[in-house]
């Protein structure tokens, strides 16, 4: 049984320390050399609190799924963590998704998007080049991240597979996206993910050439049609994903006006879900991070790929795909129509991706 859909578990219901300090109550003054042992007994002996011994003795009385998720968040830096874990996997696995489920989700909080057709491309006065002619395309249902892939799941892999962990400059890790990923580097988080979960891989990897299995039912990277019908919920119309008023975009984008004017208070990269979503569920889609899509670049791609059935981007290139903007940029470059491109090599404090799957049997 694996970890890390435990610990996305974990981190689901994360609140910022913005929302945090709000909430918080002053605290008593302790003395510098008390112990944190003598720190639990004083929380035990408050009312209405309990210490983590006390918590543990509990769950092992009458152990439940609820009680344990508990635990785990309210002391992780309990020593009965690990056996906490493992008590939630063997005695509560992952319920398998049922046809006509009313979830339609998946491990790592994956959101069902039903396919459709829909008007990919812009054209208004900051639309460029490479976004025209908008064209019509069509996509089989799909599942992709509510959020962008984290510090915290991504370091569970470099431990897993004894990779050096990448710089956070400084910024914070946990819920944060992680950032300075190349294309590479996504690529085989997706094939870790796949097995940790005992799904089929998508990615075949030999060196520099990758090639993808779409009938496989394992994580993998969202096409760039998949993106952008996600980012504007559905093939909607919208200009930002969950807006087309710039004056709301604060709301639901990390991007650069918003930290010249301190109004979201991350001057870089924010904690996933800090925004609001748009109305999928989708979070940061547009700003925090660029997101890595599948596909290879071509500035005239829409010209070729009129009316197609899941399109997945040019046949070869040298650069590929990246989508949504990131806390660097200004509003235009957050547009669900920006399409821009990186050398899949190039780790960069921008980059980061989002997980897509392929749902059932659909023909891809």
């Amino acid at each position: 049984m694996n970890y890390s859909f435990i610990l996305l578990i974990i981190f689901s219901t994360w609140v910022s320390p913005k929302c945090l300090a709000q909430n918080a109550q002053p605290a008593a003054n302790t003395a510098s050399n008390t112990t944190m042992a003598n720190k639990a007994e004083a929380i035990s002996e408050t009312p209405n609190l309990i210490s983590h011994e006390q918590h543990w003795h509990q769950i092992q009385c009458t152990p439940d799924k609820e009680t344990i998720l508990e635990h785990l968040q309210r002391f992780p830096l309990c020593k009965h963590h690990q056996n906490a874990i493992l008590m939630l996997c063997n005695s509560f696995p992952y319920p398998a998704i049922q046809e006509g489920s009313a979830a339609n989700t998946r491990p790592g909080d994956m959101v069902f998007v039903k396919g459709d057709s829909f008007m990919m491309g812009g054209n208004d006065w900051e639309s460029h080049s490479n976004e025209t002619p908008v064209h019509q395309v069509s996509l089989s249902d799909f599942y992709i991240g509510k959020f962008e892939v984290t510090f915290a799941e991504y370091d569970a892999f470099c431990r897993a597979i004894g990779r050096r962990q990448f710089s956070d400059h400084g910024w914070g890790r946990e819920r944060r996206p992680a950032v300075n990923i190349n294309w590479f580097d996504a690529i085989e988080y997706c094939n870790w993910l796949s097995e940790q979960h005992d799904y089929e891989k998508v990615y075949t990897i030999n060196l520099e050439t990758v090639t993808a299995n779409w009938e496989a039912n394992g994580f993998r990277l969202p096409t760039e049609a998949e993106w952008e019908f996600a980012a504007r919920s559905r093939g909607q119309d919208d200009k930002w994903a969950g807006t087309s008023s710039e004056s709301e975009l604060m709301h639901f984008a990390n991007y650069w006006e918003s930290q010249e004017n301190d109004e979201d208070g991350f001057p870089f990269t924010a904690p996933v879900k800090s925004f609001s979503g748009n109305e999928l569920g989708l979070h940061d889609m547009s700003g925090n991070a660029w997101e890595w899509c599948w596909d290879w670049y071509d500035d005239n791609y829409y010209k070729k790929s009129k009316g197609a059935q899941n399109p997945k981007g040019a046949k070869k290139g040298t650069v590929r795909i990246r989508r949504g903007g990131s806390w660097a940029l200004v509003p235009a470059s957050l547009r669900c129509a920006n399409r821009y491109y990186c050398d899949p090599h190039l780790r960069y404090r921008v980059n980061g991706f989002r997980l897509a799957m392929s749902a059932g049997d659909t023909k891809r």
